[in-house]
């Protein structure tokens, strides 16, 4: 097993399942999940292997066995989220396979959203699709420029994701606060879907914030915040109080409660092995009151809520709050969700509008007794 160019277990595997690990070379730059003991154990890399690829509950995949039969993973196993991989072979090198640098096929994600464009008992080639996690239809696809875009569909029954993900970027660059992956709206077959370039590259890597987390356990009377500042601390990442108190602001203002410890994290030099920062915002397509309006921040920092918001109410510009003509154009044209849904989308806005106003002025008066909300139903 590799990280890029750097050899980090030495492994006897049956297809793509460890049987043994015979010794660690480099535990520096295994993924740091996997830094526990001086070697993982196989139970404990195939479970990473695992949460690394492709979910069998991915949304469309009982079509897809049904019209193709099994969808092969190829035992390299590249990505586009990190440059792990398995060397079979000693003519099997970075340079050669990797997908940051290399041509991919694009046809297990043709499989999921345009089924029609190939044969039924078509051979499918080498793809970052069957290493890319998450239970919606996504896949990636390589523009002309050649950088690598995700593609997200949205899920039953609403369909809301790709204009919600849209809407919280519009909101993220209005606010200005901290760094955020921008999404847009394309068609992609039959579907309305969200498309944002990858935001690592072949000298990156991405790292959930649940491998930092998880690293150490948390004490009993430790709260997930603080336990989350202890380790960013022992990785030596900076600024990390000040980033999480954004995130939990902005995951507020935008109705996210679906900020978890896998799709927040931080970005990691595959050289060095080490942890440079935060990753981008990304994933916040259960936002603006998906579920009959009611939202709110994550219950991970629940308790950081109400203090990360008066801590930096009065850093960003509410007349920006006040702007939806962008985001009701993008609503009112939105042809998957119900008229019922846009209303929603809209009050929610509005509330969050006077909500952010109420507290800007609790704070001017020196009034510490908040009204927040997590119901912005009202």
């Amino acid at each position: 097993m590799y990280n890029k160019h750097t050899p980090v277990l030495e492994l006897e595997m049956k297809e793509r399942t460890v049987e043994k690990v015979v010794s660690c070379l480099d535990r520096d730059h295994l993924p740091i999940v996997l830094q526990k003991k001086e070697k993982p154990t196989e139970k404990e890399l195939n479970d990473w292997i695992k949460g690394r690829g492709i979910r069998e509950k991915r949304e469309g995949m009982l079509m897809v066995r049904q019209e193709f039969g099994e969808i092969p993973v190829d035992r390299c196993m590249f990505s586009l989220s990190d440059q792990y991989w398995f060397q079979y072979k000693k003519e099997e090198t970075w340079d050669k396979l990797n997908f940051f640098t290399n041509p991919y096929s694009e046809d297990v994600g043709k499989a999921f959203f345009t089924p029609w464009e190939l044969p039924r008992d078509h051979y499918f080639p080498p793809s970052p699709d069957t290493m890319t996690n998450g239970l919606l239809r996504k896949k990636w696809v390589r523009g002309r420029d050649g950088t690598s875009y995700l593609i997200k569909a949205g899920s039953k029954p609403l369909h809301q994701e790709p204009i919600t993900e849209v809407l919280a970027s519009i909101m993220l660059g209005k606010l200005h606060i901290i760094p955020y992956v921008k999404y847009e709206l394309i068609v992609d077959g039959l579907r309305l879907c969200s498309r944002c370039k990858n935001f690592v590259d072949e000298d990156t890597e991405f790292v959930p914030a649940s491998h930092i987390f998880l690293s150490e356990p948390r004490k009993m009377n430790v709260t997930t915040h603080d336990h989350m500042l202890r380790m960013c601390k022992k990785y030596g990442v900076k600024g990390a109080a000040g980033y999480i108190d954004r995130m939990i602001f902005v995951d507020h203002i935008i109705g996210n409660d679906d900020r978890h410890l896998g799709n927040f994290g931080f970005i990691r030099d595959v050289e060095t092995a080490k942890i440079t920062g935060f990753a981008p915002l990304f994933d916040s397509g259960s936002s603006y009151g998906v579920i009959n309006g009611q939202k709110g921040t994550s219950r991970y920092f629940e308790d950081r809520e109400k203090t990360a918001i008066r801590n930096l109410i009065g850093k960003i510009d509410l007349n920006k709050l006040r702007d939806h003509r962008e985001a009701y154009s993008l609503i009112d044209t939105y042809p998957e969700i119900t008229r019922e849904q846009k209303t929603i989308l809209k009050i929610f806005m509005e509330d969050m509008e006077k909500e952010m106003q109420e507290e800007a002025e609790r704070r001017e008066r020196g009034d510490h007794q908040s009204n927040l909300s997590h119901d912005i139903s009202r």
